[in-house]
C-alpha cells in the first residue's frame, strides 16, 4: 500500500468533519456535496485533492459563502481536529499557548510518513535479509542432514561389529570360567571322596562314604607321619651323639681338630719364614 499524499489526508480529514458538522447544520450539507463532487471529479486523475476553483466551478452561488456563525463554528472544529492530532503527535509537550506546534503539524505528519516509508524499506531489507538466512539455513540442513546420514550409515556398522566383537569376547570368557569353575568342582569333588580311576562305576556317593573314606585317608596320612617322626628322631639322635663326641673334655674328635688347626697354623709360619730367607719352593 503506498502511502498518501498531505492534499489527500486533509481532503479526507475536511470530509470526514464537514459530515460531522452537517448532521447538526443542514446549511453545511449543500457545501458538503459540492467538496465530495469536486473530490470525486478529481479522483479520475489520481490527485483526490480538494480545490478552490473546482468547488467554485461546481458549487452554485448561493452555496459559495457561509454566514459568520457558520464559519466559526467551523473554524473552532478544525482547530480542535487539529489540537487533537497535534496532540497524538507531539504527546504531552503540546501545551503551549501559541498555535506553533500546530502549524508545524504538516511538517510533523510529512516527517512521519517519512519515517513510515523509511521503516517499511527497513523492513524489506531486513525481510529480504531473514528469507536469505532462512534459504542459507535450509541448505546447511540439508547438507547437515546428508553429513549425519552418511556418517550413521558408515559408523554404525562398525560400531556394530565391534560390539559383537566385545561381546562374543566376553561370552568366550564366561564360557571358560565356567568350564574353569566346573574343573574345580571336579578337583573337589574326587579330593573330597578320594576317587579313584579303578571306581566302580555307578557306586553311590553319600556323606558317610566320604566321612569314612575320609578317616582312612587320614590315618594312613598319621602312619606315614609316624614313621616320618620316628625317621627323624633317630636322625636327632644321632647329630645329638656326634655333637657329644665332638664336645666332650679334650680328647676326641675335639682335640683332633684342635691339634690340625695349631699344625695347619704353625705349618703356614714356617712357610712364611722361608719365604723370606729366599725359599721359593712349595
Amino acid at each position: 500500500m503506498e502511502p498518501r499524499s498531505l492534499e489527500n489526508i486533509y481532503t479526507e480529514l475536511y470530509l470526514e468533519l464537514l459530515k460531522s458538522l452537517a448532521t447538526e447544520d443542514p446549511g453545511l450539507e449543500d457545501l458538503l456535496t459540492d467538496i465530495s463532487l469536486g473530490n470525486l471529479l478529481n479522483s479520475a486523475d489520481g490527485t483526490i485533492v480538494l480545490r478552490q476553483e473546482d468547488l467554485t466551478a461546481y458549487g452554485t452561488p448561493t452555496r459559495r459563502h457561509l454566514d459568520s456563525s457558520t464559519s466559526q463554528k467551523l473554524l473552532t472544529e478544525v482547530n480542535n481536529t487539529l489540537e487533537i492530532i497535534s496532540t497524538l503527535f507531539h504527546g504531552e509537550n503540546h501545551r503551549a499557548k501559541d498555535n506553533s506546534l500546530n502549524k508545524s503539524l504538516p511538517d510533523s505528519i510529512e516527517c512521519f510518513t517519512a519515517e513510515i516509508i523509511s521503516m517499511e524499506e527497513q523492513r524489506a531489507a531486513h525481510k529480504d535479509i531473514v528469507e536469505a538466512l532462512v534459504q542459507q539455513i535450509n541448505e546447511a540442513q540439508g547438507q547437515y542432514d546428508g553429513a549425519v546420514k552418511t556418517a550413521i550409515l558408515e559408523v554404525l556398522p562398525k560400531y556394530n561389529q565391534a560390539r559383537a566383537a566385545s561381546i562374543d569376547l566376553i561370552a568366550a570368557t564366561i564360557e571358560a570360567s565356567l568350564q574353569r569353575l566346573n574343573l574345580i568342582r571336579g578337583q573337589s569333588q574326587r579330593a573330597f571322596y578320594n576317587h579313584h580311576a579303578n571306581a566302580i562305576p555307578g557306586e553311590s556317593k553319600s556323606v558317610s562314604q566320604a566321612i569314612a573314606r575320609a578317616y582312612e585317608a587320614l590315618k594312613e596320612e598319621e602312619k606315614y607321619l609316624a614313621a616320618e617322626a620316628q625317621t627323624l628322631d633317630h636322625q636327632l639322635q644321632e647329630y645329638d651323639t656326634l655333637l657329644q663326641l665332638v664336645d666332650s673334655g679334650t680328647s676326641g674328635y675335639k682335640q683332633i681338630i684342635e691339634d690340625w688347626a695349631k699344625t695347619k697354623r704353625e705349618t703356614d709360619e714356617c712357610r712364611k719364614d722361608l719365604r723370606r730367607l729366599g725359599w721359593t719352593g712349595d
